[in-house]
């Protein structure tokens, strides 16, 4: 048994469902600011690149014509790096649905609209009542954080419609690299990049191994079995589940192409029907044969419309067995060298009789 997949099948079955919910707004720090005047924003709960998260219960209200977006709260937003991009994620769970709007201000666009000032100071009194000022340094960068949280949903509890419950959420700072790429999915994406890389080796060690195989399969009373190459391409070590998944989001003209053109991975997954050398002759025969089938005398649309209903694997029988008919109407690629001999290796061997 290898180790690496015991303790991978280990690892998913200690993997805990969660459903929730994110917003986020995603802006650029800005350059040096005025200071003064700010220090009643103390009051505020701040969050900084070093102290990136923080978790609050926040009250959410039923829109109103006074308050459409519903209850507002304030945040500040401190020592940021000027001129790099950040984002704000809001995070909460599935099972509390809330409608949720992320702005971000600076101090002078504040101090010129009135309806903000007003909000932002309503704010502040009732957290001055609630908790003591702070007396951290005011840092150069800075920005007001805006959370407007309406409630989302219906009930016959009357005292819940009256009065919804505050919600529980994780606010994210998240500063960009180079402006690009947010510093919290570098594990991620080295992640990714590490298992494309490991697979490589892996997958071209299987194929030589094939090769070797069939090269020395040569018992005079069974033909020699024609292998099939494994592709070194990382998509080819995905699971069989996500390929699938892939495959049921295509259109059947895609379909159809992705299939020709990886016609042993497919088939591997039962997609696709096995070729025998007749059909394969057939497919590749660039013989004209006049049509059998009176459906294919049909517009392309409309046999397109027909093959939607089909499930993969059914469609694909379809295609094999009138593949030239459907190449003229545009439905079935040409295929060029590298798809026959694809087509060629997918051949099922069969022993040879007696």
């Amino acid at each position: 048994m290898k180790l690496p997949g015991c303790c991978l099948s280990l690892f998913a079955l200690l993997i805990n469902t969660v459903n929730a919910n994110t917003e986020k707004v995603i802006f650029l720090a800005p350059t040096t600011q005025d200071t003064s005047g700010l220090s009643e924003y103390q009051a505020l709960d701040v969050v900084t690149p070093l102290a990136p998260s923080i978790r609050r219960s926040l009250p959410v209200a039923f829109p109103t014509d006074q308050h459409p977006e519903g209850v507002e709260s304030w945040y500040w937003l401190k020592d940021l790096r000027q001129r790099q991009r950040h984002e704000v994620r809001i995070c909460w769970a599935a099972t509390q649905p809330t409608n949720f709007r992320l702005d971000v201000f600076e101090h002078k666009d504040i101090a010129e609209q009135q309806v903000l000032l007003e909000s932002l100071t309503q704010f502040i009194q009732s957290q001055r009542q609630t908790k003591e000022s702070g007396t951290d340094a005011i840092g150069e960068s800075l920005l007001l954080l805006r959370i407007q949280a309406a409630a989302d949903f219906y009930t016959t509890n009357k005292t819940l419609m009256q009065k919804p419950p505050p919600v529980d959420v994780d606010i994210i700072l998240d500063q960009y690299l180079g402006n690009i790429f947010p510093a919290s999915l570098l594990p991620t994406a080295a992640y990714i990049v590490c298992l494309a890389v490991g697979s490589c080796p892996k997958a071209m060690a299987d194929s030589s191994a094939t090769s070797n195989v069939s090269s020395t399969n040569t018992s005079p009373s069974i033909p020699p079995q024609i292998s099939t190459p494994t592709p070194h391409h990382p998509f080819y070590a995905l699971p069989a589940e996500l390929v699938l998944g892939i495959v049921d989001l295509l259109p059947p003209e895609a379909f159809i192409n992705f299939t020709f053109a990886n016609y042993p991975l497919i088939h591997s997954h039962g997609l696709a029907p096995a070729l025998s050398r007749p059909r394969v002759n057939y497919i590749t025969n660039s013989t004209q044969i006049p049509a059998m089938f009176p459906l294919l005398r049909m517009p392309a649309e409309i046999t397109l419309h027909i093959m939607n209903h089909l499930n993969p694997s059914d469609m694909m029988r379809f295609v094999v067995a009138n593949y030239q008919d459907l190449e003229r109407q545009g439905i079935a690629p040409p295929l060029s060298g590298e798809t026959v001999r694809q087509l060629q290796c997918a051949v099922r061997a069969r022993l040879a009789p007696g």
